[in-house]
């Protein structure tokens, strides 16, 4: 099945789930109070009214998740880009649910503070029950689905100190969605080998398959799960291929006017405009920031 959290007309927002072109209504307010039910399975399958709502608008999926936690150094090509040893073990760094935005939402560039906005497609993996020190090979039993994100990244912000939360979660650089898609609409019910896509306007910046990971999602779901409890609508996000733009020589980043495309196989596409920010006056927040090869970042 495929489930959506829905801007309503109102301004209130519904969760949803979509039944071929059409979007049925469910009676939650969005996806991830759907999946805080222990049988949000059979409420999804039993549906509801049709929603007269734009399918198009839609909030980030899971809106407000206890936990955003994040993956670096997780695609083999990325890592030999950045001319760095693949990782013994997953690098992990969080999000907060403000860095959050939908599927066709602008994404509005913090100028005022940064020209180094950055590109990362991802993999998006929904935790769908509580779940503690799982085993390996467990993490189909506790994973509700999966969806696309862009971990859009202010890399001049990320490098200036070795902390580098502050450049991974600027508020509304992180679409989330369109929708989360369970495992049985996959390829063998899994993620393991799909195509990854992002692309700038008609440009494509990273291709890959998600079979580059160095660290699968049976693995990340795991460790995670035993160094805290993961609960429902939980977010994990798995990390970028190679083809950012931090990387490139020279290095690109995000400008107004362009269209940020994230695409991967089965589960949809972020299509998301850049904006300019109205320029700001503040406190000087910038910094060098290194970056080149041989800097070891988090991606």
């Amino acid at each position: 099945m495929r489930l959506v959290t829905l801007r309503m007309g109102d301004g209130s927002t519904t969760a949803a789930s979509i039944v071929g072109s059409a979007a049925v209504r469910l009676p939650f307010s969005d996806v991830g109070e759907l999946l805080a039910q222990p049988e949000w399975r059979s409420i999804a399958a039993d549906g509801g009214p049709p929603v007269e709502a734009d399918p198009d608008d839609v909030a980030p999926v899971i809106p407000r998740p206890g936990k955003i936690a994040c993956v670096g150094h997780n695609y083999a090509a990325h890592v030999a880009e950045q001319q760095v040893e693949e990782p013994r073990f997953p690098t992990w760094f969080a999000k907060f649910s403000a860095a959050l935005c939908g599927a066709n939402d602008p994404l509005v560039l913090p100028l005022s503070q940064s020209r180094s906005i950055d590109w990362e497609v991802e993999l998006a993996v929904v935790i769908g029950r509580h779940c503690h020190r799982i085993p390996r090979g467990q993490s189909d039993e506790v994973v509700a689905g999966y969806c696309v994100a862009n971990d859009v990244s202010v890399r001049d912000f990320q490098f200036r100190t070795s902390q580098f939360l502050q450049g991974k979660t600027f508020a509304g650089l992180t679409p989330l969605g369109p929708a989360l898609v369970t495992p049985d609409e996959l390829p063998g019910g899994s993620p393991a080998d799909l195509r990854i896509v992002c692309g700038i306007d008609e440009e494509v910046v990273q291709d890959a398959r998600t079979s580059d990971m160095i660290f699968d999602v049976d693995r990340l779901v795991h460790e995670l799960s035993w160094i805290l409890p993961l609960e429902p609508g939980d977010v994990l996000l798995t990390g970028t291929p190679s083809g950012v733009g931090a990387w490139r020589r020279p290095p690109r980043f995000l400008q107004p006017g362009q269209q940020l495309v994230s695409t991967i196989e089965g589960l949809g596409s972020l299509r998301n405009t850049c904006v300019a920010e109205p320029a700001l006056s503040g406190p000087d927040l910038s910094g060098p920031g290194r970056l080149g090869p041989g800097r070891l970042g988090p991606d």
